[in-house]
C-alpha cells in the first residue's frame, strides 16, 4: 500500500482500522490563548475537534452571521513539543469564514447553525410590504427577520458557567494539511495544538450588537474551564504499522506533502472623500515576497473601514457581517498579479463575473451565496450622489432593481451587504487531483499585486487587504523526528 494511501483519510476502510477518541483539557488556558497536548498514539485524524463553549454578558450580543464561532479564533498552530511548527494559520477566523461560503446551503442551514453558530442562510422575499419582492434576505429563522431566532442566541451568563457549545475541526483550522494524517505513534516528541483567541473588545470582530450601535458591538466570552479538544486516533492493522515503522527507519523517512498558508497584510490608506457624483481612482502596487516558494493559490479578503484591531466597526459592517465582509466597491475593483516578472492574467481583471469565476477556479465549485451579495452590479447607480437609507447608513443611490432586501438586520439596512462577499481568488495550481507538486514555482523576483479601486462619495475608507497564499511544504518523519521544509 502506498504511504500516501495509508495516511489519506479518503482511503480509510472500516474493516482495517479502529478509532479511539480522547477528550483533553488544555495544558493551560487564558482569555488570550490555550494549548493542548495530544497523546502519541495511533494516527491523528483531521476530524479531531475543539469544543468552544460561549456565553454573553450582554443580551444584545450576536456572533457575526457569516462566521459564527469562527470569530473567536485568531490563529491556530500545530507544532511539536520542541517548538517545530508543522502548520500555522494566522487570521484563521477570516479564512474559515471565506471557506464557509463554499459549504452547501442545506448543510449550513441544518448543521452549521448548530455546530459553528453561523447564520449564512438566505431566502427570497415574498408577499411583503415596504420591501422588494424577489430580493435576497438573510434567513435568520425568526418571525420578524430582523434578529436571529432565540434558540440560536448565545445565552447570557455573567458567571461564565453555562455556555452553548460549538466545535471546529482540525481540518478546518489546517485545511491543506489534512486529509493527510500524522502518525503520532512514531514520534519522539509530543504534538501540541496552540490556539489564540480574538479580542473581546467591542470592535465588531468577535461579535456585534443586535441594536446596530457601533460603540456597543456586544460582548461574548469563552467559558475557559469547559474548553476541550476531542482527538481521534486511528489504529491500523499490523501490516500498515510495520510498513510505517520501516519507512520511519529508512534513509529517506516518511515524506508527507501538504499545504500551509502564508498571510500577507496590506493596508490601503483611505483618501479624501470625493464629491458626490464623482470618483477617484486608487491604484496600488505591492510587493508580497514569496520568492523561491511553490504556490498553489491565493485568497484575497478586502476589509473596508474599521481596519484597526481596536477600532469600532464601520457603519456598513453592522448589518450582520462585522469585519468579515469583503466589499467590492460600488464602482468596481481591478486586480493583476505579476509572477516571475510576467503578468499572470493577459489582461487586468475588472469585472465582477470574472472575479467570481477566478474564485470558483480555486475551490473547484461556485460559492454558495447569491450572486447579488457577491457584486453590486445592477443594484446601485455608479457615481450617483449618496442617499440615506433606513438605519442611517450612507450608501449610494439604490436602484429599483437592487438585489438585496432593505429589511433591517441588527438595526441596519441589510442592502449595505450588497457586494459584501466579494473575496478574490487566484488559482496557480496545475491540477486539483494531485495533492502535491502542482503549484507554480516562484523565482528570485518577488510576486507583486496590482489592486485598483474606484473610490466614490461615501466609500473612501481605508482597506485592510489579507492575502492568504497556500504554499507547498514537505514534512519528513525520520527516526521519530519531524522536519518541515518548503518544497
Amino acid at each position: 500500500m502506498e504511504i500516501a494511501n495509508v495516511l489519506n483519510m479518503r482511503n480509510q476502510r472500516s474493516q482495517n482500522l479502529r478509532v479511539e477518541s480522547d477528550i483533553l483539557q488544555p495544558q493551560y488556558i487564558t482569555d488570550r490563548e490555550c494549548v493542548f497536548n495530544i497523546r502519541k498514539n495511533g494516527i491523528l485524524d483531521g476530524g479531531s475537534r475543539v469544543i468552544i463553549p460561549l456565553t454573553s454578558t450582554d443580551a444584545n450580543s450576536r456572533l457575526p452571521l457569516t462566521s459564527g464561532c469562527y470569530s473567536i479564533l485568531s490563529s491556530a498552530t500545530l507544532r511539536t513539543s520542541k517548538g517545530v511548527n508543522i502548520c500555522q494559520t494566522e487570521d484563521v477566523d477570516y479564512l474559515m469564514t471565506m471557506n464557509n461560503q463554499f459549504v452547501e446551503p442545506e448543510k449550513r442551514k441544518k448543521r452549521g447553525v448548530l455546530v459553528n453558530g453561523s447564520q449564512m442562510n438566505f431566502s427570497i422575499v415574498k408577499n411583503t410590504t415596504g420591501d422588494k419582492e424577489g430580493s435576497i434576505s438573510f434567513d435568520l429563522g425568526s418571525d420578524d427577520k430582523k434578529d436571529i431566532a432565540n434558540r440560536f442566541k448565545v445565552p447570557v451568563d455573567v458567571s461564565r458557567t453555562n455556555g452553548v457549545e460549538y466545535s471546529v475541526k482540525l481540518s478546518q483550522l489546517f485545511p491543506n494539511l489534512f486529509p493527510f494524517q500524522i502518525p503520532l505513534f512514531l514520534l519522539k516528541d509530543g504534538i501540541q495544538l496552540h490556539l489564540t483567541f480574538t479580542s473581546d473588545v467591542k470592535t465588531g470582530q468577535r461579535c456585534l450588537s443586535s441594536t446596530g450601535t457601533q460603540a456597543q458591538s456586544g460582548l461574548i466570552q469563552v467559558v475557559n474551564n469547559q474548553v476541550r479538544f476531542v482527538s481521534d486516533h486511528l489504529f491500523f492493522d499490523s501490516d500498515v504499522v510495520n510498513k510505517l515503522e520501516s519507512l520511519n527507519a529508512s534513509s529517506n523517512g516518511i515524506v508527507i506533502p501538504y499545504g500551509d498558508y502564508n498571510l500577507i497584510k496590506n493596508v490601503h490608506t483611505g483618501i479624501a472623500n470625493p464629491a458626490a457624483g464623482s470618483l477617484t481612482e486608487l491604484k496600488t502596487r505591492r510587493n508580497i515576497g514569496l520568492s523561491n516558494l511553490k504556490c498553489r493559490f491565493m485568497l484575497i479578503h478586502n476589509q473596508e473601514g474599521g481596519v484597526g484591531d481596536s477600532t469600532t466597526p464601520a457603519a456598513p459592517q453592522l448589518a450582520g457581517l462585522g469585519k468579515y465582509g469583503s466589499p467590492s466597491g460600488i464602482a468596481g475593483s481591478e486586480i493583476q498579479v505579476v509572477i516571475n516578472n510576467e503578468n499572470f492574467y493577459p489582461r487586468i481583471i475588472t469585472r465582477s463575473n470574472r472575479l467570481y469565476n477566478e474564485l470558483e477556479d480555486v475551490y473547484g465549485i461556485s460559492p454558495s451565496v447569491p450572486y447579488g451579495l457577491y457584486t453590486p452590479d445592477g443594484s446601485f447607480a455608479e457615481n450617483a450622489a449618496q442617499a440615506t437609507q433606513a438605519g442611517g447608513i450612507q450608501v449610494h443611490a439604490k436602484l429599483g432593481s437592487c438585489a438585496v432586501s432593505t429589511n433591517e438586520i441588527f438595526g441596519t439596512d441589510q442592502s449595505v451587504n450588497c457586494g459584501g462577499f466579494q473575496c478574490m481568488g487566484v488559482n496557480l495550481s496545475t491540477s486539483r487531483r494531485q495533492p502535491f507538486n502542482v503549484g507554480m514555482s516562484i523565482g528570485q523576483s518577488p510576486v507583486e499585486i496590482f489592486y485598483n479601486k474606484n473610490i466614490t462619495n461615501g466609500r473612501s475608507e481605508s482597506v485592510l487587504q489579507r492575502i492568504f497564499v497556500c504554499i507547498e511544504r514537505m514534512m519528513v518523519i525520520k527516526n521519530g523526528e519531524i522536519f518541515t521544509t518548503n518544497s
